[in-house]
């Protein structure tokens, strides 16, 4: 598998315009550690092309940011409209390659320092993905990037506009002066000009859900107990905020997501509250954080899950519990042995420990949906759904990490969370490959269309209709695609299931007959109603 290396931060810079070369390295994020990344980008007479080495490979997410970026810097600086721009990543540094938005902000100041000649301060750092229009864009991992320019000994560190919980967290960081910028124009002002971006106050306010109408699809029975399991865990961190203010906040916002659930969007509902609960948890340790007592609070929620066997009827949950436990264990085991040095170092790992706890919780919920009683489910069924997924593609970008857990799941035999990774990295690629090929609104209007008959179907099904109301139409396709997808699966585990239920361990007919070699009717009809259901699916 590749290893994606994120772009996060402009280290350094040298100097030339059109026709020469700047150099830059960017602090970047490989398996969960960070490493340098040597950039060059040169410019050359031709027609404002970009373009970018074959090896090692540039991930479509940078090739975009880096095209806008020169595009927003040939605006800003009014010049290098025929200089073609060619950008070179150091493969020492990323020999697995390099993916995603961030270095936008970034590639802004390195494009204008080719295109002017102009040479940009060196004490401070960006980071931000860039928008067609020159807005800064949120990205993400912006306390560890923090982390990252204080240990290289800058002064300052750019951020896009941050969030409440980004802004609570970075305040305690001291040694660093943190600053947002909204546009490019404020970047380039700092950066050439020496114009500190002002500093922009704490906003708590939370903006009332407007415009969303109720989801009238089907709902799926038994998700109401994982949508008030976790944001009851959201309410207990919350509790644990000292400062009144903040704890109001995140209150109020802990009323939105039972809102979200009054209206039909369970999964936006417990996303929303799983999320918020993580950084409602590590706001309330910044102060004082506890690595040793966070990882036994993790360590035991681990110990106490009590996955129950795997049924026709519950293997949908398992599907979502499995994978969740998988997340856990994973992340728990990357950061558990890690031993900080400074407050930072702990309370990023804590941070981290708070996602593993969070993700244990949930697959603690997902497995107590499940634990109803029914016939066993032959394991085959699920290894060999889950084995056909296995090595879909050699790359999912952005989405790796997915079907990794997946291949691990498959691995140790969890063949159920198996099909959940792995169906959500193949539908998160498979999404985002459509789209390039000019998907649109049509096409997602039509994979919304009739009733999805999965739980997890349903309840994505829903999420796409949430996330294209409020404004997120790729990440709304995109789960309609998912969503779908396990629609399949579910059809298909419960087509070739229909010939053999595992009965006290040992495999049998779907029906046991009275009398040896006699036809069994009721098996006759499960099994000619499962070979017309494969045949109308392929006619």
């Amino acid at each position: 598998m590749r290893t994606i290396v994120a772009f996060l931060l402009l280290l350094s810079f040298s100097f030339a315009a059109c026709g020469d070369e700047v150099n830059m390295s960017l602090p970047a994020i490989s398996g969960g550690e960070g490493l340098l990344v040597g950039i060059t980008m040169k410019g050359i007479p031709g027609e404002g092309m970009e373009y970018v080495g074959a090896e090692p490979t540039v991930g479509t997410g940078t090739q975009e940011s880096l095209s806008i970026a020169v595009d927003v810097a040939r605006e800003l600086s009014l010049r290098g409209y025929d200089c073609d721009v060619l950008v070179k990543v150091d493969d020492s540094d990323s020999p697995g390659g390099v993916e995603g938005p961030s270095a936008g902000a970034a590639f802004v100041v390195m494009s204008y320092s080719l295109f002017t000649g102009e040479e940009p301060r060196h004490d401070a750092t960006i980071t931000g993905a860039i928008s067609e229009g020159g807005q800064v864009l949120p990205v993400g991992g912006l306390y560890e990037k923090a982390m990252g320019a204080k240990a290289s000994g800058f002064d300052y560190f750019i951020t896009p506009l941050q969030s409440v919980e980004e802004k609570l967290m970075l305040r305690g960081m001291g040694g660093i002066e943190i600053r947002e910028v909204e546009d490019a124009d404020e970047a380039v002002e700092f950066f050439f000009e020496g114009k500190i971006p002002e500093e922009r106050p704490l906003e708590l306010t939370v903006e009332p859900i407007e415009n969303l109408t109720r989801y009238e699809g089907e709902r799926v029975p038994g998700m109401g107990g994982i949508v008030r399991a976790l944001i009851e865990n959201e309410r207990d961190a919350i509790a644990g905020i000292e400062d009144d203010a903040v704890r109001e906040y995140f209150e109020a916002r802990a009323g939105q997501h039972g809102e979200l659930y009054g209206l039909g969007y369970d999964y936006a509902a417990a996303n929303g509250a799983f999320l918020t609960g993580i950084s409602a948890s590590a706001i309330g340790e910044v102060e004082s954080p506890d690595m040793e007592a966070k990882k036994g609070e993790v360590q035991a929620c681990l110990d106490s899950l009590d996955k129950p066997e795997v049924t026709a009827g519950n293997y949908e949950w398992l599907m979502g519990g499995e994978a969740r436990e998988m997340r856990a264990r994973r992340n728990y085991q990357k950061y558990s042995v890690l031993e900080p040095e400074t407050k930072d170092e702990e309370y990023l790992l804590v941070y981290q420990m708070g996602y593993s706890k969070a993700w244990c919780e949930a697959a603690k919920a997902m497995y107590v949906a499940g634990n109803n009683s029914g016939p066993l489910l032959d394991g085959n069924v699920l290894k060999d759904a889950a084995g056909e997924l296995l090595n879909y593609t050699d790359d999912y970008g952005e989405w790796q990490e997915y079907a990794d857990t997946g291949g691990e799941l498959y691995a140790q035999g969890m063949y159920a969370g198996a099909i959940y990774e792995l169906t959500f990295a193949k539908s998160m690629y498979d999404g985002e490959k459509a789209m390039e090929e000019g998907a649109t609104q049509a096409d997602y209007e039509s994979l919304m269309q009739n009733g999805s008959t999965s739980i997890w179907g349903k309840a994505f099904r829903a999420h796409a209709s949430y996330l294209y109301q409020t404004d997120s139409p790729q990440d709304a396709y995109r789960m309609i695609v998912f969503a779908r997808n396990m629609d399949a699966a579910a059809e298909r585990i419960n087509v070739v299931n229909a010939t053999t239920i595992v009965i006290g361990g040992e495999e049998e007919a779907c029906c046991p007959c009275e009398e040896e070699g006699s036809l069994c009717m009721p098996a006759f009809i499960l099994l000619f109603a499962a070979f017309a259901a494969v045949g109308e699916k392929r006619g």
